[in-house]
């Protein structure tokens, strides 16, 4: 009797395995070695999304993609932060490797990456057709990137360090950008005459100065703002007359030690903090606040003893107020950052993730 083989359709095969992790790389290589059709759908997990900063991973991955185009086509993010890679010669011969790779990346739609020291790297996306929507570029900026961003009409999300005394941006470029992260430069380069409702300012180490007057309209459609850093940043105060549309604030705030004032325990600490937090009472759309540590510490953003009075009063004085998430521990790779999180009219705080709303 000849042996009966099923077969069951792509419509319905797809939405069983995207209930897969895509993480779950074992389960999904069993999968590929199963049948040819629990392959091809195994591949387009499995490649959908990497993520990794080992050298020797990624070569393995990039050498596959080029010898199999069709592999490369199936990646829509692609993550590569802070590679180590200490001999020149070798360096040199993996970022040749990866400008390969992502020049087959052709439906590539997230795209995060660092050279390790920071250095200008947008040689790696000549001749790149890809158009993102998002971009997280941890390198210094150069006229390389200028050219690549000119061509982005996609683009919905970027992250980047500009240097706008040396490189100007065309409103030609980036059309559609409606979240964006960096400093004072990058603010100044991006967000004119741009319909962006997301702002992450992230303060220099040298504390540039941004005259928020001159783009008092771009602040003004600010639905989402997140303030500060890993240095220093200026006092809300600066930009909160502006904020005429603003439902989500995040205060990176920061530590007494790098503020290099004297203060006595307890009563000055605490009149600091709230000198941001009288503020946000100005801010009459504000539905939800977020106290974050800042980056890089392990300080908590307001003293334990008192948060509970601060909220209420935060509630009290903002009607408009909905939600308010202070940090419970500061910033740690190996533990999950955690935050107390009230809402207006329950009796306490329960614990939960950063909201991720930037």
């Amino acid at each position: 009797m000849p042996t009966m083989t099923l077969h069951i359709p792509p419509e319905l095969l797809r939405p069983l395995i995207n209930h897969i992790d895509s993480d779950d790389r074992p389960t999904l290589l069993s999968l590929m070695k199963s049948s040819r059709s629990l392959r091809f759908e195994a591949e387009r997990l499995l490649y959908r999304r990497i993520v990794s900063s080992d050298v020797q991973l990624q070569t393995s991955f990039l050498n596959c993609i080029i010898l199999s185009p069709r592999l490369a086509r199936l990646v829509e993010k692609y993550s590569l932060v802070n590679p180590r890679i200490i001999e020149d010669t070798t360096k040199e011969s993996f970022f040749q490797l990866l400008s390969i790779g992502l020049q087959e990346m052709t439906n590539l739609k997230h795209l995060n990456f660092r050279e390790y020291s920071g250095q200008p790297s947008a040689h790696i996306l000549r001749n790149c057709v890809f158009q993102l929507e998002s971009l997280d570029w941890g390198c210094h900026s150069e006229s390389e990137i200028d050219v690549f961003l000119s061509g982005q009409k996609a683009l919905r999300r970027l992250s980047i360090e500009w240097d706008a005394a040396k490189l100007s941006i065309p409103l030609t470029a980036c059309p559609n950008l409606v979240s964006l992260s960096g400093g004072c430069r990058t603010i100044e380069a991006f967000m004119p005459g741009r319909q962006i409702t997301s702002l992450h300012w992230i303060p220099e180490l040298y504390g540039s100065t941004l005259v928020v007057d001159s783009i008092r309209n771009e602040f003004a459609r600010l639905i989402n703002f997140s303030f500060g850093g890993y240095f220093r940043r200026p006092h809300l105060a600066i930009v909160a007359p502006y904020l005429k549309s603003l439902e989500i604030l995040e205060l990176i705030t920061l530590s007494v030690h790098f503020l290099h004032i004297p203060l006595r325990p307890q009563t000055d600490s605490i009149s600091l903090q709230q000198g941001d937090l009288d503020v946000v009472f100005s801010l009459k759309t504000l539905r939800t606040l977020i106290i974050s540590p800042q980056w890089g510490t392990r300080y908590l953003s307001l003293p334990i003893d008192g948060r509970q009075k601060i909220v209420e009063n935060l509630f009290e004085n903002n009607k408009a107020l909905q939600s308010v998430y202070i940090s419970r521990q500061g910033e740690n790779s190996h533990i999950e950052h955690r935050y107390q999180k009230w809402i207006r009219g329950a009796q306490g705080p329960t614990i939960v993730s950063h909201p991720g709303i930037i």
